[in-house]
């Protein structure tokens, strides 16, 4: 057979067709190479094959595909495939891309298709007040704030489709470094959990009804954040303590109280705090107020700053070696600031104690040591305000002290240093002071005395630059020592403000030696005393530079000094002291060379008439004395009391105006001229006069004197 004949035929008859139906059978085979030029080669019959025109159009077909093919979520982008049925023609679908949103524009490019997307124009908003948690919008991204607890006291925790907050339980806590929270029911429970550098956190109020003290740890803070801690129980058992252990810690921002015990608290039972480690230091920072409702606030040793303490019984008393700083204190019945007999040594600076019954701030040096108070005030309604009570051995040191009170004294010292004191008291001495040294201290009463300067029969006292003033009662200063205390006083003034005789600048009630150096004595009233001494016993007083006032105007007045042994010095210098009619009563003193611009005379004293007989005289009452005879009596002159040698004595002798006649005779101790005793003039209204010298005659102090007589 020769296919390619046949062929040609087909050619040759124009027997085409345009459309091949799937079971069409076309001829295939292997064209041999030509063996004659210009003639086809034959097919061979053997390589001559028949396929249907279906199978030839898959035999080379791709198949058309969405990938992944195992993903059903995803949109695909070929459709599918199809065929003309008139003109065969074979279609692939692809499916075109369509926006269902404004937003977004869908463009052909060339090569390229362009999807060009705007943000939408919504947003989100926060409703109501408070926090917000939509903060703002970028582009298409809505941006929210993250929920978090800075202080971790709530805890918030992610859920499929929720937020949890929680907050967790306990009345305290402790937080880690990272600032994660550990809670605890009872303080004991977080101070045993508790590490130094740790501090437990009140997160509400906490009452303890363990009855159980709580240890304070060293290094380990308490912050009561604004809460109370209230320690409830009707022992004795105290509320924090040391145990004996040295414990530094702060403790912020709150209230302790210790309530419920059903007897008074002592200074070592059912206080607030008790810490007994001389090595121990409290600091309260940021207001803590520390109060006992039936006893003491604090019992301590070490130190203890800026607290806020309040008790009934009493409020803080310092044992062995005590430190309180910049610290208040009130108390009802007790004293609001004290120490103990045991105490070592003491500092208190920037304090103030107040008090109803009992003294502000009361401190006793036991002995030797180091006793100070510094920039501290002490008030009270009965009691003094400070009372300092040293010994001689332990002197307490004063710097810049006030005390206030209604009743006693406003500060009251013994056996004291003071530099800078004000005392005020509304009726009783402003300030007090004793045996010590004193500079700058100043007194004032309303109906007391302004200062009162008391020392014992032991020790000196000096006082510089101090001052007291008194308005309605008392006395500007008052004197009052024993008879081996010298006192200096050195330019202290003394002001008394009463209209009254007896209101007097300074009085002195001594039986010692006083030394009076400078200073300025003011009396309201011209008939009061400048300094006035009531002793009854002889008193050592010098004096100089002085100067006395009297009135408003401060006119210089004249002092009146009773029954007082005076010595005076400077008194003729123009800055010494004012002396004019100086009335001087008692035994006097007079060392040096005295100068008097003006008259020195002894008022005449009246002898009583004893009618006749002896007749008594006493030099004491003047060295001038006077008597007129009873007419036609007889009388002798009896030694005299209170002679003193050296001294010079007159009698003037009178016969009664009518008949006279009386005689007059001389005891053993007169002695005349001669030996011989003169006889007075006997004519009626006579007048003789006796002159004496006192000498000493082996002992005995007689009279040596002459007669001039007939005077008319």
């Amino acid at each position: 057979m020769n296919t390619l004949t046949d062929i040609l035929g087909l050619n040759n008859r124009n027997r085409y067709t345009k459309v091949a139906k799937d079971n069409d059978m076309i001829i295939v085979g292997t064209v041999q190479a030509p063996t004659i030029e210009g003639i086809a080669g034959p097919i061979p019959p053997h390589d001559i094959k028949l396929i249907r025109v279906i199978d030839l159009l898959k035999s080379d077909e791709c198949v058309n595909q969405n990938v992944p093919t195992d993903q059903t979520v995803y949109a695909g982008v070929f459709r599918d495939r199809t065929s003309d049925p008139l003109s065969g023609e074979c279609y692939i679908n692809f499916r075109r891309f369509k926006s269902l949103s404004l937003n977004l524009t869908i463009t052909e490019n060339g090569d390229f298709i362009d999807f060009d997307c705007t943000a939408e124009a919504n947003t989100a908003s926060n409703l109501g007040t408070g926090a917000e948690v939509f903060k703002s919008k970028v582009g298409e991204d809505l941006q929210f704030r993250t929920l978090k607890s800075s202080d971790l006291s709530i805890s918030i925790t992610q859920d499929t489709n929720e937020i949890d907050f929680t907050v967790p339980s306990g009345k305290l806590s402790i937080a880690n470094a990272n600032g994660v929270k550990t809670f605890y029911a009872t303080l004991a429970a977080a101070m045993t959990a508790a590490s130094t550098g740790d501090t437990i956190t009140f997160e509400t109020d906490v009452e303890d009804i363990s009855g159980a003290s709580v240890t304070l740890k060293d290094g380990v803070d308490i912050n009561l954040n604004s809460y109370t801690y209230k320690f409830n129980d009707d022992s004795a058992v105290n509320a924090l303590i040391d145990n004996g252990v040295a414990a530094k810690c702060n403790i912020y921002d709150g209230f302790i109280e210790r309530i419920g015990n059903s007897s008074q608290g002592t200074k070592t039972t059912a206080l607030a705090l008790y810490i007994t480690s001389d090595s121990s230091e409290i600091n309260f920072r940021n207001s803590v107020t520390i109060k006992s409702t039936n006893g003491y606030a604090i019992s301590f040793k070490g130190k203890v700053y800026n607290g806020d303490f309040s008790g009934t019984a009493g409020s803080v008393v310092m044992d062995g070696a005590a430190f309180i700083y910049n610290s208040v204190s009130i108390a009802s019945t007790g004293k609001a600031i004290e120490n103990e007999a045991t105490v070592t040594s003491m500092y208190v600076e920037g304090c103030k104690g107040s008090s109803v019954d009992a003294e502000g701030i009361s401190l006793t040096a036991p002995g030797a040591g180091t006793f100070i108070i510094k920039n501290s005030i002490g008030t009270s309604n009965d009691a003094a305000g400070i009372l300092l009570t040293g010994v001689s051995a332990g002197r307490i040191e004063a710097y810049d002290i006030t005390g206030e009170t209604n009743g006693d004294a406003g500060i009251s010292c013994t056996y004291s240093i003071v530099l800078g004191a004000q005392g005020y008291s509304n009726e009783g001495t402003g300030i007090q002071l004793g045996n010590g040294h004193y500079t700058d201290c100043h007194g004032y009463s309303y109906s007391g005395s302004g200062t009162d300067f008391t020392a014992d029969t032991t020790s000196n006292a000096t006082f510089v630059n101090c001052t007291g003033v008194v308005d309605t009662g008392g006395h500007g200063g008052v004197l009052n020592s024993g008879t081996s205390c010298n006192m200096t006083l050195q330019n202290c003034d003394f002001t008394n403000n009463q209209d009254s005789a007896s209101a007097h600048a300074l009085s002195i009630t001594n039986t010692g030696t006083v030394t009076i150096l400078g200073g300025t004595y003011n009396v309201f009233s011209s008939a009061a005393n400048c300094l006035f001494s009531a002793s009854g016993g002889a008193i050592s007083v010098s004096f100089a530079d002085c100067v006395f006032k009297t009135g408003i105007a401060g006119t210089p007045v004249d002092p009146l000094i009773t029954n007082t042994a005076i010595s005076i010095s400077n008194a003729s210098t123009s800055s010494g002291l004012f002396i004019g009619e100086m009335k001087i009563d008692g035994a006097t003193t007079i060392t040096g060379n005295t100068q008097i611009d003006g008259q020195a005379y002894t008022p005449t004293a009246t002898i009583t008439d004893p009618g006749s007989g002896a007749v008594a005289i006493d030099f004491n009452n003047s060295n001038v004395q006077k008597i007129t005879l009873t007419a036609s009596a007889a009388y002798t002159l009896s030694n005299p009391t209170n002679l003193k040698e050296g001294g010079t004595y007159m009698i003037v002798v009178s016969q009664p105006a009518v008949t006279g006649a009386a005689t007059v005779a001389y005891d053993t101790n007169y002695l005349f001229e001669g030996g011989t005793a003169p006889t007075i003039t006997a004519t009626a209204g006579a007048i003789d006069l006796l002159a004496f010298l006192c000498i000493d005659d082996g002992g005995t102090l007689k009279l040596v004197g002459t007669c001039t007589q007939n005077y008319s």
